[in-house]
């Protein structure tokens, strides 16, 4: 299950990959009709909120990823982040990513541990902050070009 930004609805999935939408949540398109070589085993939003991934072990994922190569003159910073820093960075109000891209090491040791124990302490099961995993993986990198 993953809720949309306004918390007035949510996408459920099936293990064959079929969406459910409920509320506001916008129905994209599904893989219930498609052979998978495993099972779904959940789901979450995409980062604006205006989708969803579903998530299961399919080692043929890999060649449908998405990629975009720049060259390095395109970019002064970036951030990698996974789903699960992003969204609960976003939820708590700490996504200033252009800060965080200069911050150094500590700084992002510092919001990698404070979204982890915000996510086990103060919202374990996920009633302030709904997701489709109870604890998701965080993990963040910045890069700065010279």
């Amino acid at each position: 299950m993953a809720a949309t930004p306004t918390g007035a609805g949510y996408w459920m999935v099936a293990a064959d990959g079929g969406i459910f939408s409920f509320g506001d949540a916008t129905f994209r398109g599904s893989t219930g009709a498609d052979h998978l070589s495993t099972r779904a085993v959940g789901m979450a939003a995409t980062p604006t909120g205006a989708g969803y991934w579903i998530a299961a072990a399919d080692p043929d994922a890999a060649s449908r990823a998405l990629t975009l190569t720049l060259p390095t003159t395109a970019a002064a910073w970036a951030v990698l982040a996974t789903d699960g820093l992003v969204n609960t960075a976003r939820h708590l109000g700490l996504d200033d990513w252009p800060a965080l891209a200069h911050s150094g090491p500590a700084a992002l040791a510092r919001l990698l541990r404070h979204c982890q124990d915000w996510e086990q302490h103060a919202d374990p099961d996920g009633r302030q902050f709904p997701r489709s995993k109870r604890h998701d993986d965080k993990a963040i990198a910045s890069l700065v070009m010279l």
